[in-house]
């Protein structure tokens, strides 16, 4: 609420650190520890493969659509 009256780059600037510190905690912590468990080894990469070209998709489909907010 305190930022919400902040100018553009300050609310990017906190949305690039938030989103940074998730992707961080996934990738050095809940995705090593998933994949040390072998079994279902193959369907856990399939599903995190899906998973990564699903928001891929995503990204791409609100680049493409040229939305303004």
């Amino acid at each position: 609420m305190f930022i919400s009256g902040m100018p553009e780059w300050v609310n990017a600037l906190f949305l690039a650190l938030s989103t940074g510190t998730f992707i961080y905690v996934a990738g050095s912590e809940v995705i090593v520890e998933e994949f040390a468990v072998t079994k279902h080894k193959w369907a856990k990469y399939i599903l995190y493969l899906i998973g990564g070209l699903f928001i891929s998709g995503l990204t791409i489909w609100e680049i493409a659509g040229g939305h303004e907010h």
